[in-house]
């Protein structure tokens, strides 16, 4: 009798590796598609963080704050008791008040046309808005600190009986 002879072995014709290389050699790149991926989402983040509505809302909102600060502190007495000084804060109030009119004023006009707010945003007016906010943010913070002294030395004055 013959030796039977046994076919030969053979590997199966799909392994998962070999699906695995051919998925990727299908991808362009697959290092490049992720870092591709992660830029388009930090723009979108940065255009999102910079859009002039969203600084616009923050802008009103900071003013309304300091507003509401500054007028409780008038009839509080916190301000400086000196007229060039109180002169001062109100004119700076003013002033803000007057940029944060001028940027609104613009926000408005440009919500009309939505490739204006964008242009915006690439000409750098969401800097200038960002740049309100602090000084507002500023203004707000002197009040707090005079509203702080003040009410310190109210407190250290021993009352009389």
């Amino acid at each position: 009798m013959p030796p039977v002879e046994l076919p030969p072995t053979t590997e199966p014709e799909c392994q998962p590796v070999d699906v695995i290389a051919q998925a990727l050699s299908v991808l362009p790149c697959l290092r490049c598609t992720l870092i591709g991926v992660m830029a388009v989402g930090v723009i979108t983040l940065l255009l999102r963080l910079l859009s002039p509505t969203r600084l616009c809302a923050t802008l009103q909102e900071t003013l309304s704050t300091t507003e509401r600060i500054y007028s409780a502190s008038t009839l509080a007495g916190v301000l400086p008791p000196s007229a060039d000084s109180r002169l001062e804060m109100s004119e700076n109030l003013r002033r803000l008040q007057y940029q944060a009119s001028h940027i609104e004023e613009r926000r408005v006009r440009n919500s009309l046309r939505p490739w204006c707010a964008l242009w915006d945003l690439f000409k750098g007016h969401s800097f200038v808005i960002a740049r309100c906010v602090w000084e507002i943010k500023v203004f707000k913070n002197q009040i707090e600190v005079l509203q702080a002294s003040r009410r310190r030395e109210m407190l250290e004055t021993p009352m009389k009986p």
